[in-house]
């Protein structure tokens, strides 16, 4: 997936506030967190190739025989070890947050595993995982790409939209 794509469902991750909370000024922040942590994996890619896209020019990549690309960062052991350190060092910050961070982390494995490719969930495993049969899977930018772009786009919208309704609820009874 392109890294738009795992940006904008990364960011559906802050729909957890409206579940369990009133969503207030903090969401936009945990928005743009949740964004961020679906572009975290891939802070093993290489810079090589047009079609990959990277963190901080593949930080990571210079570790190649430790770290490759869809191995630790993409594993259920890269995703429970994000949790666990953002439970420890910013739960203060915001309850929510190492929640954000977790979901919008694993959302990025989760889409990667629609690709051709597929990705090592069971880390040090060196098997390879598709999460949909070989016939349906496509290829970055391909149709899997594109309608995930355009669902998390739409969730992220419906979001804001939310909020912005909320808000002016709740503005128009303190007026009152």
């Amino acid at each position: 997936m392109t890294w738009r794509t795992h940006a904008v469902v990364g960011a559906n991750a802050v729909w957890i506030t409206a579940f369990f909370s009133s969503v207030d000024a903090t969401a936009f922040g945990l928005l743009v967190a949740g964004a961020f942590a679906g572009l975290l994996p891939d802070i093993d890619a290489s810079a090589r190739g047009a079609k990959i896209h990277y963190v901080a020019e593949g930080t990571f990549g210079m570790f190649k025989g430790v770290f490759q690309h869809r191995g630790f960062f993409h594993s259920l052991l890269a995703v429970a070890t994000v949790f666990l350190l953002s439970f420890w060092f910013l739960r203060a910050y915001h309850p929510f947050l190492p929640a954000i961070l977790a979901l919008g982390y694993a959302s990025h494995p989760i889409i990667d595993g629609f690709n051709t490719v597929g990705v090592r969930y069971l880390f040090p495993k060196r098997e390879r995982y598709n999460l949909i049969p070989k016939l349906f899977r496509t290829p970055v930018h391909g149709f899997a790409d594109q309608l995930f772009f355009i669902a998390g786009s739409l969730g992220i919208a419906l979001f804001v939209l939310s909020y912005a309704v909320n808000f002016s609820f709740s503005f128009g009874t303190i007026a009152l």
